[in-house]
């Protein structure tokens, strides 16, 4: 019922102006890459309902997924809890604001170091600093 919900207010609503969201669910580990996010990019929310969450029903190999990507009333980022716990504090940034990017930002895979695909094995400090970089520019 909360998917058709959802559903009803994606297709509903659409603006150019900053909103205050009808709906707005960020899980608590992932508020802090949320606001980074937005602060890094100066990114004025254009969105009626945020859900960042995580979830167990993921396709195999799949760490994350932006479903909200290419509907700017919606942002619905979920992140594999399966895998969260694997990955390194870089490794994390780095999935959380890839897919971040892909849902606000509407950036396909191979636009910049951030978007390529699969995720390195291993995200150096370096590599964050210049995907901060791309993303406040």
């Amino acid at each position: 019922m909360r998917y058709i919900t959802l559903l009803a207010l994606f297709i509903l609503t659409s603006c150019d102006r900053e909103v205050v969201p009808t709906f707005n669910s960020v899980h608590p580990y992932l508020k802090e890459y949320y606001s980074e996010f937005m602060e890094l990019t100066g990114h004025v929310n254009k969105s009626e309902v945020i859900m960042v969450e995580f979830s167990k029903l993921m396709p195999k190999g799949v760490l994350g997924i932006a479903i909200g990507m290419g509907a700017d009333s919606t942002v619905l980022v979920k992140i594999n809890t399966m895998h969260w716990n694997e990955l390194s504090d870089n490794q994390k940034w780095w999935l959380v604001m890839h897919e971040l990017s892909h849902d606000i930002l509407n950036w396909e895979h191979g636009r910049n170091i951030l978007m390529d695909t699969p995720m390195p094995m291993h995200v150096s400090d370096l590599m964050i600093a210049t995907a901060r970089q791309k993303l406040s520019e």
